[in-house]
């Protein structure tokens, strides 16, 4: 049972995030890395264009 909790909870995690990732993709990043250059990188990204900073987001949060 423990693990199946762990499972689903795992799983809501990374859905919250990103649900997170697509409202503010910056601020994702810095939760997960810190401030460090992915979280400028996203910065950037977000700054050019909203939906490339998106997807750099998703990324981060599907290969945690």
């Amino acid at each position: 049972f423990r693990l199946v909790a762990a499972v689903i909870m795992g799983c809501l995690e990374t859905v919250l995030l990103l649900i997170l990732g697509t409202i503010l993709p910056f601020i994702t990043v810095l939760i997960l890395k810190g401030c460090h250059r992915e979280l400028l990188f996203s910065l950037i990204l977000c700054i050019l264009g909203y939906v490339p900073g998106i997807i750099y987001t998703w990324y981060i949060v599907l290969t945690r």
